[in-house]
């Protein structure tokens, strides 16, 4: 039984279509999958079409950007009706914001010395725009990969010159204002979804001083639902880690590829996960 519940289509960073996804994970015998697009649902009626026409469950979803205690967190919204006009009204705020927030990225690449506009940088986006967008506009300039490789050492592509030019630290950072992680989980409650922490893992690789147990704990009891223990993004002993903290604290266990395309040297179809995860979650979807 295969099934991925993280996939980020062309509605926001990734580089397939929601039709394209469907259809590619139908024949590779998928039973279900869910779309989740950054801080946008604009991809959902085209993969649910899809799964109708190709025989795949897709689950409605969302991965929304959120804060608590000063930090940025991913927060999954699975079985979500996305009619739901508080959560599309949340969305329309986002979508601005990040625009806004392109638009002064693009001004310090610039002041760094590389070629890039932002009218081609919404023009490569066919929803939302992210920092995938602006790194892959970079890479299309042969004279940018020489100016970026004093920032990035590691192979040039999208996520590598993200880490090196536009996350937090890095010249070409711009943060914008997230919504605090409790209004984001009653959200995702009143729209009928479950609110599972996206790829926990990560915060263990990015912040390893960080008591991930005491902050789950705490968002659990801001009405967190699960943890995405199984996860594209890192490793088997990792999501053991966190398998072993769903059940100690009694959250939802999900799983997911957090599949964007191929040139984050991810292959769709590639991924599996454990049968019960999907059991235990979707008796709840």
């Amino acid at each position: 039984m295969r099934f991925d519940l993280q996939i980020h289509s062309t509605a926001s960073d990734g580089e397939l279509s929601p039709a394209e996804i469907v259809k590619t994970l139908a024949r590779k015998n998928y039973v279900a999958m869910a779309l989740c697009d950054h801080d946008t649902v604009a991809g959902l009626p085209e993969a649910l079409r899809a799964g109708k026409k190709f025989g795949l469950t897709v689950v409605p979803g969302i991965e929304m950007s959120s804060e608590f205690q000063k930090r940025s967190l991913h927060l999954l919204g699975l079985g979500i009706d996305h009619h739901y006009q508080p959560l599309l009204q949340r969305c329309a705020k986002y979508q601005k914001a990040r625009v806004e927030r392109a638009k002064k990225v693009v001004a310090k690449l610039k002041a760094l010395g590389l070629t890039i506009r932002y009218r081609d940088v919404a023009k490569s986006a066919s929803g939302t725009v992210t920092r995938a967008h602006i790194s892959a506009e970079l890479l299309k300039h042969r004279d940018n990969r020489l100016r970026i490789k004093k920032y990035c050492r590691t192979n040039l592509n999208v996520s590598n010159v993200i880490k090196a030019l536009i996350m937090p630290g890095k010249p070409a950072y711009v943060g914008y204002q997230k919504i605090p992680i409790a209004h984001d989980i009653d959200l995702i409650h009143r729209a009928g979804g479950v609110a599972i922490l996206s790829h926990p893992g990560l915060l263990d690789i990015d912040f390893p001083k960080l008591d991930t147990v005491q902050l789950i704990t705490a968002l659990k009891r801001l009405g967190l639902d699960g943890l995405e223990i199984y996860s594209g993004s890192y490793s088997l002993k990792l999501a053991n880690k966190y398998r072993r903290l769903t059940e100690k604290l009694g959250l939802l266990p999900s799983a997911g590829s957090d599949f964007h395309g191929h040139s984050h040297r991810q292959r769709l179809g590639a991924f599996q996960a454990p049968r019960w995860v999907w059991e235990k979650l979707n008796s709840r979807l």
